[in-house]
């Protein structure tokens, strides 16, 4: 009989008794396991608290400008500021479980590793509005420069005016 040994695979602790048979070394721990996926309790918390404290994050900003935010309200068009805000909200999300998946069964089963993940969440949420314009206007310059390259590898005979009857 093999002698219980302790070792990490990625996923956290393990013990192994019987060569190829691997067991939970912590007998709480919450496993869930989806055909060959296996997800332990922190990548099951960094699927839920990233995209939760991106959302604060997201909160965040808007109470540092909420000047900004008592003009905008009282504009005749509210339903317009109040639903660019919850797009907001909604795209801080989307970036709190990009993020969350980045890190999903790659960092340590601690509750400092998950802490550090969930921080950089807020942080990112804080920044959301800022990240997603910053990269249309990369997208947009992407594009421009494409299409001016197109244009100057067409030749000179085809810019000629269209013709009126």
């Amino acid at each position: 009989m093999a002698i219980p040994t302790r070792y990490s695979r990625g996923y956290g602790p393990y013990t192994s008794t019987l060569p190829g048979v691997e067991q939970p070394a912590i007998q709480g721990e919450v496993f869930i396991k989806i055909g060959e996926l296996t997800l332990n309790t922190v990548d099951v918390a960094l699927l839920f608290l990233c995209p939760l404290g991106a959302a604060l994050g997201v909160l965040v900003s808007f109470v540092i400008k909420q000047r900004q935010l008592n003009s905008q309200l009282d504009s005749p068009n509210v339903m317009a500021v109040i639903s660019s805000y919850i797009g907001t909200i909604f795209s801080g999300i989307v970036l709190g479980l990009l993020l969350a998946l980045f890190f999903v069964g790659a960092i340590a089963n601690e509750v400092t590793a998950l802490a550090r993940v969930v921080a950089l969440s807020i942080l990112l949420g804080y920044q959301s509005r800022h990240l997603w314009y910053s990269q249309e206007g990369v997208i947009k310059k992407l594009i421009n420069k494409q299409l001016e390259t197109m244009l100057e590898s067409k030749p000179d005979n085809d810019k000629s005016p269209p013709t009126t009857p």
